[in-house]
């Protein structure tokens, strides 16, 4: 007996991606918003239907901050400590919605699916980078969502998919508790990068997740400012090794967060380049080749090794078609040694597409060369 078939909806229609980044662009103020209450927490009151309307900010004691609100009825206004409000928030999200069905009907209607799925679970999926691509239903088999993160698919269940969102946000919940009694243990850092070398992301993360919070937090403080260039430095050492982390775990966002925070302590820094190259390849694993060519130049400009960064930007450049840019950056890499297998696939393509005329180009007008100062 043949299994029953198995029908598949593309989802595209109700996807939620880039709800958040619209907000950003349309209300004023947006960004101090995010900074004081945490971006996905400000998120979270969007979607459980809180609305902020004044904060009562102590720079002393962020947590302890007075956040003025109205709740999803919108009537009267409310005023809770940042931390319990926090707490308020993730409740409200965690709570069952009685009013979503069950079950689907044998035909689904997008606005039937929209409903079984649940308005919550569509808007929270790409505040954590999930993206959905589709329903799979019928065959006597539960219905189930085909999801993307980062650059793998996975099939969830509803059930599943609603536990892992959870999950996350009570995850996000538990990242910021520990910020009233940090304290920095510059132990950890070695302690990480080792944990990073063996690649146990995990530990990498138990030892500084913590940290970005705080640390956010601290920088917009008088004593955070007044630290030395040594502490700055160390703890833009430290962002970078944790932001490798949430990298090599599929954690894009949270690296994404971690690395900038990181840039902006370590303005000074020797360690800048490194920041931006990993910011850079957080944008080569999304393929946004564009947004990734400016992250590397700009690692480039602030110390980052040549020999490292053109073979990646004459690939970015590869990739948008530029292929004059990606011939100049080939020949660069070139010169700072870079070995001629690593970029043979881009070669060949900026041979097949540049054709005949820029061989002659440089028939006549040879490269120039370096000299071991100007090697990096």
């Amino acid at each position: 007996m043949s299994a029953r078939k198995r029908n598949f909806v593309e989802l595209e229609s109700i996807s939620a991606n880039n709800w958040f980044e619209h907000l950003r662009d349309e209300i004023p103020g947006f960004e101090k918003l995010c900074e004081i209450v945490g971006e996905r927490f400000v998120a979270f009151a969007f979607i459980a239907g809180v609305r902020i309307s004044a904060i009562s900010y102590d720079k002393e004691r962020p947590e302890a901050s007075l956040i003025d609100f109205y709740d999803e009825g919108g009537k009267n206004v409310q005023q809770l400590q940042l931390a319990v409000f926090r707490e308020k928030l993730t409740s409200t999200l965690l709570a069952d919605d009685a009013s979503q069905p069950q079950h689907l009907p044998e035909q689904p209607s997008v606005s039937d699916i929209s409903l079984f799925i649940g308005y919550k679970l569509l808007l929270l999926a790409p505040i954590f980078g999930v993206s959905i691509i589709g329903l799979w239903y019928g065959g006597g088999k539960a219905p189930s969502l085909l999801i993307s993160i980062g650059n793998s698919q996975e099939e969830l269940t509803i059930k599943g998919f609603r536990e892992v969102l959870e999950e996350s946000v009570r995850s996000e919940l538990a990242r910021t508790k520990s910020e009233g009694a940090f304290s920095i243990d510059f132990k950890n850092i070695p302690e990480a990068e080792a944990a990073n070398a063996q690649g146990d992301y995990e530990r990498t993360i138990e030892l500084l997740g913590a940290w970005p919070g705080p640390l956010s937090m601290f920088l917009r403080t008088q004593e955070g400012q007044m630290l030395g260039e040594l502490e700055k430095s160390t703890l833009a050492r430290a962002l970078g090794v944790l932001g490798k982390a949430y990298l090599e775990t599929g954690q894009l966002e949270w690296a994404d967060d971690v690395l900038r925070l990181g840039v902006q302590w370590g303005q000074d820094s020797e360690g800048l380049g490194d920041l931006f190259l990993l910011l850079a390849e957080a944008r080569l694993i999304n393929e946004r080749y564009g947004e990734a060519i400016g992250l590397l130049r700009r690692a480039m400009v602030v110390g980052a090794s040549k020999s490292i960064v053109l073979p990646q930007l004459a690939r970015c450049y590869a990739k948008r078609k530029r292929y004059v840019a990606a011939a100049l950056c080939l020949e660069e890499a070139m010169l700072h040694h870079v070995d001629p297998k690593t970029t043979e696939d881009v070669q060949a393509e900026v041979n097949e597409a540049l054709g005949a005329a820029y061989r002659k180009f440089r028939e006549k007008v040879p490269l120039p060369t370096l000299s071991s100062s100007e090697r990096t």
